[in-house]
């Protein structure tokens, strides 16, 4: 006796569901391992190192330190570019973090003078700048680092952001560049209010 279309069909259906679950079981399996994977690697520590750390606590003068900081940061950007050709890419990332430690350390210093000359604001400026031309170097570590590493370079790189925004910041803040408003900008005065003080027309 033969079987019936209906029953056919619907063992065939059955068929391809048990089919297509184990399919999506499989692939679920393998995004957990890789998920695990990325997991694993620990991050970087961000710190300096003692000779990083004793070069920028003798440098007093801001507009030197900045350009120390900067030749430190490249100097470990560097370091890491190498590496990843190298394919050592777990000290790579342990350059970056000592990356991240410079500039951490450069954009606090700045922001901890609390002062709102021009010079300041002109190597707030030297930050800012070079953080915009390592963006690019950072991808291209991102894209040439294995998958089980994209998290943690994701992190750097939103670090490189973020440090950037901090620079601008800084430039654009009330401590920094108090003292240079227009003849038409607010001036608070002792008590609290806010008078404006127009420029003297000439007779």
């Amino acid at each position: 006796m033969s079987e019936n279309p209906r029953t056919i069909s619907m063992m065939f259906t059955l068929l391809v569901l048990i089919l297509l679950c184990a399919t999506v079981g499989s692939f679920g399996q393998e995004q957990q391992v890789a998920i695990e994977q990325v997991e694993e690697v620990p991050p970087p520590l961000i710190t300096l190192s003692k000779d990083e750390a004793d070069q920028l606590k003798i440098q007093t003068n801001v507009k030197q330190r900045t350009l120390l900081c900067l030749q430190l940061a490249d100097s470990r950007l560097q370091q890491a570019e190498t590496l990843t050709n190298k394919a050592d890419f777990q000290d790579a990332l342990a350059a970056l973090g000592g990356y991240q430690a410079v500039i951490d350390n450069g954009l606090n210093y700045i922001k901890n003078l609390k002062d709102d000359s021009s010079k300041v604001r002109d190597n707030v400026k030297r930050l800012e700048i070079a953080l915009r031309q390592h963006a690019p170097r950072l991808e291209i570590i991102r894209r040439s680092t294995p998958f089980e590493y994209a998290l943690r370079l994701k992190i750097i790189l939103k670090f490189a952001r973020e440090a950037r925004s901090r620079a601008l910041n800084l430039f654009f803040s009330d401590t920094v560049v108090a003292g240079e408003t227009s003849a038409e900008t607010p001036v608070t005065n002792n008590s609290g209010a806010s008078s404006f003080h127009p420029e003297k027309k000439q007779p």
